[in-house]
């Protein structure tokens, strides 16, 4: 059994055939670590509360049981969380139709 040569033009075939996949899911992974480093600042969530809350709104699952802002909302600086937050969740559905494409 001979294994078959791994060439520079099959791994730039393959890349090519590919680099749609792959910046998908690049994306996403940014997308969803972002958001989790930012929601953990943000509503003093664990790392895994974070990312499963940014899986479940790119998902646009939209479970509820996660809820981002809905500690204090007096301050100027938590309504601009609340604006960020809500182009967080807006962004997914537009990047999927994107994707999609």
């Amino acid at each position: 059994m001979t294994l078959l040569p791994i060439t520079l033009k099959s791994h730039v075939t393959w890349l090519t055939q590919n680099a749609s996949n792959l910046l998908s899911c690049y994306s996403i992974a940014v997308f969803i670590i972002f958001g989790a480093v930012l929601f953990s600042v943000w509503e003093d969530w664990n790392w895994m509360d974070a990312s499963y809350f940014c899986f479940v709104t790119f998902s646009t699952i939209g479970f509820g049981d996660m809820v981002p802002g809905t500690t204090n909302i007096d301050s100027a600086s938590s309504q601009v969380q609340l604006i960020v937050t809500g182009i967080y969740q807006v962004f997914p559905q537009g990047f999927v139709q994107l994707v999609a494409l």
